[in-house]
């Protein structure tokens, strides 16, 4: 290609499909299949938004940052109330543990 007088190293503007599926489109409407069934699977996806298995698992697991948390997606990312939630709760066992020590790691039936 340089010996034929090219100096571009960019990728030339061609017709045909896009290299990829995961486009904005399809993000959008990966995630609403999504709401609409939390146990939709990544082999379903495919069917409906006419792409490839690799294509749907990257849109959900790439794009939207989806993981399979029992049968259902979810965000991988916490939302402030459950951050401050499990701050909650994890002060409460710090002090808890700095009252009783290492008895309260005993089981109590």
């Amino acid at each position: 290609m340089f010996e034929n007088g090219r100096a571009n190293v960019t990728d030339v503007e061609r017709s045909g499909h896009p290299a990829t599926a995961t486009t904005t489109r399809n993000e959008e409407r990966t995630l609403e299949l999504i709401r609409e069934n939390r146990r939709i699977t990544v082999a379903e996806v495919p069917g409906r938004l006419n792409v490839s298995v690799g294509s749907a698992y990257s849109l959900i697991h790439v794009s939207l940052n989806f993981s399979k948390v029992c049968a259902r997606w979810v965000p991988k990312e916490l939302t402030e109330e459950r951050k401050l939630k499990r701050l909650d709760v994890c002060s409460h066992h710090l002090a808890r543990y700095r009252e009783e020590g290492d008895t309260q790691l005993t089981v109590r039936i």
